[in-house]
C-alpha cells in the first residue's frame, strides 16, 4: 500500500508543470538575473537550454522504455496504478510528441499501442468524469 502511494505521488509530481527542468522558478535568482549583466543572462539561458535538452534526452532514452514496460506489467496485473501511469504517459506524449515518436521509431508496435491505449484511456476517463459530474448534479 505504501509503495502504491509513493508511485501515485511520484507520477502526480512528474506531471506537474512547475517542476520542469529549464523553466525559471519564482525565486531570488530572478531578481539577481535582472541586475546582472547581459552576458551572465545569456549564459544562464544557454545553461537552461542545455539542461532541458539533457533532461528530454534522458526521458526519451531511459525513462520512456521503463514506463512502457511498467505499463505492460500494470495492465497484466490490473493495477489501479495504471490510471496514474497513463496520465503521466499522456502528459509526456502531449508535451514531447515528436521526441516520443522518434524514440519509439525502432519499435513501431509499442508506439501504436501507446497511441491507441492513450486514446482509449482518454475516452474512458472523460466518460467517467462526465458520469461523476452528472451524479453530482442530481
Amino acid at each position: 500500500v505504501a509503495a502504491t502511494n509513493v508511485l501515485t505521488d511520484t507520477l502526480t509530481i512528474l506531471t506537474s508543470s512547475q517542476i520542469k527542468v529549464g523553466r525559471k522558478g519564482s525565486n531570488g535568482a530572478d531578481d539577481l538575473a535582472n541586475t546582472s549583466s547581459l552576458r551572465s543572462e545569456q549564459r544562464s539561458a544557454h545553461k537552461q537550454k542545455l539542461l532541458s535538452k539533457i533532461s528530454r534526452k534522458h526521458l526519451m532514452e531511459i525513462v520512456l522504455p521503463i514506463l512502457c514496460n511498467l505499463k505492460s506489467v500494470l495492465e497484466s496485473s490490473h493495477s489501479p496504478l495504471l490510471k496514474d501511469l497513463m496520465q503521466y504517459l499522456g502528459y509526456v506524449f502531449r508535451s514531447y510528441r515528436k521526441e516520443v515518436v522518434e524514440s519509439l521509431a525502432n519499435d513501431p508496435t509499442t508506439l501504436q499501442e501507446l497511441e491507441y491505449d492513450l486514446k482509449q484511456w482518454k475516452k474512458k476517463y472523460s466518460t467517467v468524469q462526465a458520469e461523476i459530474v452528472a451524479a453530482d448534479e442530481d
